[in-house]
């Protein structure tokens, strides 16, 4: 077997640094276009708060929500469609996940976050399922995923 460094001369350390890199991304199965579609109108409806300059043009939008919709994972789905994944279990597990930052961690959460944690009015199953994936993106981004045996409620 070659030594590491008989490897770098053999690949180079550019490909190294690659391969370095691209072993630690994450595969995430491309979405369903149902839920893609659920999910974009979800967000439009959220973003409507918003001043039309300060929304997202059509096109930068659909690509948000395609790759946060690539974060649902599908029991989470399955539950919030059930209803035993609600408003009150998604926002308590946004909240624990903000006091797992670290105190010297002054990053806003994501847009879409913030605007449904300050919905008044209850959210549709869309926005449910928009919340609970991009939490969870925001989760893997910044480091903040829960222990393997750890429950969302934060039972073990």
């Amino acid at each position: 077997m070659a030594s590491r460094t008989h490897l770098v001369d053999l690949v180079g350390p550019a490909a190294l640094a690659l391969a370095a890199l691209l072993s630690g991304c994450v595969h995430h199965q491309a979405p369903d276009d149902a839920l893609v579609a659920e999910l974009l109108g979800a967000a439009r409806t959220t973003l409507a708060e918003l001043p039309p300059e300060a929304r997202p043009d059509e096109r930068e939008l659909s690509g948000r929500v395609e790759l946060i919709a690539s974060h649902a994972q599908e029991r989470h789905v399955a539950a919030v469609r059930a209803g035993t994944l609600t408003q009150v279990g998604l926002l308590e597990a946004f909240h624990a996940t903000l006091h797992r930052r670290r105190v010297d961690d002054r990053a806003a959460p994501p847009q879409l976050l913030a605007l449904l944690e300050r919905a008044s009015a209850p959210w549709s199953i869309g926005q449910c399922l928009l919340f609970d994936a991009l939490l969870a993106q925001y989760q893997q981004e910044a480091g903040l995923e829960l222990p393997a045996a750890e429950l969302p409620s934060g039972a073990r």
